[in-house]
Protein backbone atom coordinates (compact mmCIF):
# COMPACT_ATOMS: atom_id res chain seq x y z
CA UNK A 1 0.00 0.00 0.00
CA UNK A 2 2.87 2.24 1.02
CA UNK A 3 4.59 2.29 -2.45
CA UNK A 4 0.78 2.74 -4.14
CA UNK A 5 0.54 5.54 -2.24
CA UNK A 6 4.01 7.40 -3.03
CA UNK A 7 3.61 6.88 -6.44
CA UNK A 8 0.08 8.70 -6.59
CA UNK A 9 1.59 11.15 -4.67
CA UNK A 10 4.55 11.41 -7.06
CA UNK A 11 2.21 11.63 -9.76
CA UNK A 12 -0.51 14.04 -8.28
CA UNK A 13 2.76 16.47 -7.45
CA UNK A 14 3.68 16.04 -11.22
CA UNK A 15 0.37 17.45 -12.35
CA UNK A 16 -0.92 18.91 -9.96
CA UNK A 17 1.67 21.18 -8.23
CA UNK A 18 -0.82 23.28 -6.25
CA UNK A 19 -2.29 20.13 -4.46
CA UNK A 20 -0.22 18.94 -1.02
CA UNK A 21 -0.60 15.14 -0.61
CA UNK A 22 0.31 14.36 2.67
CA UNK A 23 0.38 10.32 3.26
CA UNK A 24 -1.07 9.26 6.74
CA UNK A 25 -0.49 5.16 8.18
CA UNK A 26 -3.33 4.06 10.34
CA UNK A 27 -3.83 0.76 12.07
CA UNK A 28 -6.36 -0.97 9.92
CA UNK A 29 -8.71 -1.36 12.90
CA UNK A 30 -8.42 2.51 13.01
CA UNK A 31 -8.72 3.10 9.54
CA UNK A 32 -12.08 0.64 8.99
CA UNK A 33 -13.62 2.60 11.96
CA UNK A 34 -13.00 6.19 10.08
CA UNK A 35 -13.98 4.64 7.33
CA UNK A 36 -17.41 3.01 8.47
CA UNK A 37 -18.16 6.37 10.31
CA UNK A 38 -17.39 8.72 7.57
CA UNK A 39 -15.10 10.77 9.69
CA UNK A 40 -11.77 11.01 8.16
CA UNK A 41 -10.94 14.01 5.52
CA UNK A 42 -9.20 13.01 2.24
CA UNK A 43 -9.10 9.58 0.64
CA UNK A 44 -8.61 6.25 1.72
CA UNK A 45 -6.86 3.02 0.17
CA UNK A 46 -8.98 0.04 0.09
CA UNK A 47 -9.42 -2.98 -1.90
CA UNK A 48 -12.81 -5.10 -3.08
CA UNK A 49 -12.72 -8.53 -4.73
CA UNK A 50 -15.59 -9.56 -5.53
CA UNK A 51 -16.79 -13.61 -4.48
CA UNK A 52 -17.99 -14.24 -8.18
CA UNK A 53 -18.15 -12.79 -11.66
CA UNK A 54 -20.88 -10.51 -11.57
CA UNK A 55 -20.79 -6.74 -11.32
CA UNK A 56 -23.18 -6.33 -9.18
CA UNK A 57 -20.20 -7.34 -6.51
CA UNK A 58 -18.71 -3.88 -7.02
CA UNK A 59 -21.77 -2.18 -7.99
CA UNK A 60 -23.62 -2.97 -4.47
CA UNK A 61 -20.66 -0.97 -2.42
CA UNK A 62 -21.71 1.92 -3.81
CA UNK A 63 -25.39 1.71 -3.15
CA UNK A 64 -26.61 4.38 -0.71
CA UNK A 65 -26.34 2.98 3.34
CA UNK A 66 -24.36 0.22 2.14
CA UNK A 67 -22.09 -0.89 5.23
CA UNK A 68 -18.98 -0.91 2.59
CA UNK A 69 -19.60 2.38 0.89
CA UNK A 70 -16.93 4.32 3.07
CA UNK A 71 -16.78 7.64 -0.19
CA UNK A 72 -20.39 8.00 1.07
CA UNK A 73 -21.76 7.96 -2.68
CA UNK A 74 -25.41 8.32 -2.92
CA UNK A 75 -27.84 8.62 -5.77
CA UNK A 76 -31.19 8.01 -6.11
CA UNK A 77 -31.01 7.20 -9.93
CA UNK A 78 -28.22 4.75 -9.32
CA UNK A 79 -30.08 3.26 -6.02
CA UNK A 80 -33.25 2.78 -8.40
CA UNK A 81 -31.04 1.10 -11.07
CA UNK A 82 -29.77 -1.28 -8.70
CA UNK A 83 -33.16 -2.22 -7.49
CA UNK A 84 -34.60 -2.78 -10.93
CA UNK A 85 -31.83 -5.21 -11.54
CA UNK A 86 -32.16 -7.08 -8.55
CA UNK A 87 -35.99 -7.26 -9.57
CA UNK A 88 -35.72 -8.97 -12.91
CA UNK A 89 -35.77 -12.13 -14.21
CA UNK A 90 -34.75 -11.35 -17.44
CA UNK A 91 -30.60 -10.93 -17.62
CA UNK A 92 -30.59 -8.35 -20.64
CA UNK A 93 -33.02 -5.90 -18.40
CA UNK A 94 -30.56 -6.38 -15.44
CA UNK A 95 -27.54 -6.18 -18.00
CA UNK A 96 -29.34 -2.46 -19.07
CA UNK A 97 -29.94 -1.41 -15.56
CA UNK A 98 -26.24 -2.42 -14.51
CA UNK A 99 -24.53 -1.02 -17.23
CA UNK A 100 -26.30 2.61 -16.64
CA UNK A 101 -25.87 2.69 -12.60
CA UNK A 102 -21.91 1.64 -13.50
CA UNK A 103 -22.42 4.91 -15.87
CA UNK A 104 -23.79 7.30 -13.22
CA UNK A 105 -20.96 5.99 -10.84
CA UNK A 106 -18.02 6.77 -13.72
CA UNK A 107 -19.42 10.20 -14.20
CA UNK A 108 -19.38 10.75 -10.05
CA UNK A 109 -16.22 9.04 -9.29
CA UNK A 110 -16.94 8.34 -6.09
CA UNK A 111 -14.63 5.84 -6.53
CA UNK A 112 -11.14 5.94 -8.28
CA UNK A 113 -10.33 2.45 -9.68
CA UNK A 114 -5.99 2.41 -9.67
CA UNK A 115 -5.37 -1.21 -10.83
CA UNK A 116 -6.78 -4.87 -10.27
CA UNK A 117 -5.22 -7.99 -8.47
CA UNK A 118 -4.36 -10.59 -11.19
CA UNK A 119 -2.88 -14.05 -10.59
CA UNK A 120 -0.81 -16.01 -12.91
CA UNK A 121 -0.17 -20.31 -12.23
CA UNK A 122 1.37 -22.75 -14.19
CA UNK A 123 -0.92 -25.61 -13.69
CA UNK A 124 0.09 -29.35 -15.03
CA UNK A 125 -2.85 -30.91 -17.00
CA UNK A 126 -2.32 -33.95 -14.85
CA UNK A 127 -4.04 -31.51 -12.16
CA UNK A 128 -7.68 -32.41 -11.93
CA UNK A 129 -10.29 -30.14 -10.24
CA UNK A 130 -8.25 -26.63 -10.26
CA UNK A 131 -10.47 -24.22 -11.49
CA UNK A 132 -9.57 -20.44 -11.91
CA UNK A 133 -12.10 -18.46 -9.65
CA UNK A 134 -12.06 -14.88 -8.40
CA UNK A 135 -10.63 -14.88 -4.92
CA UNK A 136 -7.89 -17.14 -6.22
CA UNK A 137 -8.92 -20.11 -3.50
CA UNK A 138 -7.84 -23.18 -4.63
CA UNK A 139 -8.50 -25.99 -1.69
CA UNK A 140 -6.16 -28.85 -2.02
CA UNK A 141 -8.93 -31.57 -0.86
CA UNK A 142 -10.36 -31.01 -4.48
CA UNK A 143 -7.34 -31.32 -5.95
CA UNK A 144 -5.46 -34.30 -7.26
CA UNK A 145 -2.92 -35.69 -9.64
CA UNK A 146 -3.66 -37.74 -12.82
CA UNK A 147 -1.88 -41.05 -12.69
CA UNK A 148 -1.69 -41.52 -16.08
CA UNK A 149 -1.34 -39.20 -18.54
CA UNK A 150 -4.02 -38.70 -20.99
CA UNK A 151 -1.64 -39.34 -24.27
CA UNK A 152 -1.33 -42.86 -22.69
CA UNK A 153 -4.79 -43.71 -22.37
CA UNK A 154 -6.58 -46.31 -24.86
Amino acid sequence: NRVVALALQAMWREVLPELTVTLINKEFRVLLAEARSGQFDGMIRSSWVADFNDPMQFLNVLGTGAPANSSAFSDSRFDTLLMAANATDQPSRRASSLRAAEQIAAEQVPVIPLYYFVSKHLVSKRVQGWQDNPLDSHYSRYLSIETVPARDRP
